[in-house]
């Protein structure tokens, strides 16, 4: 198994901030999201989340993770992701039902 942690600390410190030059708030923001993730998961899979290895993160878990933010934070992951250009792809979605006026789209 591997430990995630110490790749996150890269990804968040090293590649985000260095390499790709990253603003402070774009990377507190990740920092969030990924905390968000991971205490999920943490309750999800009873371990702490030091513990849990990248094997844990599987598509099923994401998949509840993104239903659990769209229930208790309000946000539709759909309208998150689709740009301006492409309002229509939210229609689709029962979910995000007249989501695309609030997000500009």
């Amino acid at each position: 198994m591997t430990a995630i942690a110490p790749h996150m600390t890269f990804y968040l410190r090293d590649y985000l901030a260095k390499q790709k030059d990253a603003s402070p708030y774009t990377r507190e923001t990740y920092a969030y999201s990924f905390q968000l993730l991971f205490n999920f998961a943490s309750e999800k899979l009873k371990l702490p989340p030091s513990s849990i290895e990248l094997e844990q993160i599987d598509a099923p878990l994401i998949t509840d993770f993104l239903e659990y933010i769209e229930i208790t934070k309000g946000v539709c992951i759909a309208a998150v992701i689709v740009t301006n250009s492409q309002p229509n792809l939210l229609s689709g979605s029962p979910k995000c039902a007249g989501v695309s006026s609030s997000c500009g789209a």
